[in-house]
């Protein structure tokens, strides 16, 4: 058998190769994703750490903000997040309401 015989593909191509190609390249994608969201908020809580009693003799945060709706506002987001997840499951089953 010649080498041109050994590496000639059908006229389709290798499709399922390239299928799992694309498959493995979006969970890596996915997971790179993740994990660099995971850095800059882990960045972002450690600064919070770090600085939330350095004000250097400003005021600080409760002078300068209003705290008392910040509970029921981030409630509100969650579920606005849990609803939009719930949604795209249910598009995914096929159910329509």
């Amino acid at each position: 058998m010649t080498p041109e015989a050994i590496h000639t593909t059908a006229p389709g191509g290798n499709l399922a190769h390239a299928e799992h190609d694309a498959t493995a390249n979006q969970a890596m994608g996915f997971w790179l994703y993740l994990m660099s969201d995971l850095v800059i908020f882990a960045t972002i809580f450690a600064t919070f750490i770090v600085l939330s009693r350095s004000f250097a003799g400003g005021p600080m945060g409760r002078n300068l903000f209003d705290l008392s709706f910040v509970l029921i506002e981030t409630m509100l987001l969650l579920c606005s997040s849990g609803t939009c997840g719930l949604a795209i499951l249910a598009m995914h089953a096929g159910e329509r309401q």
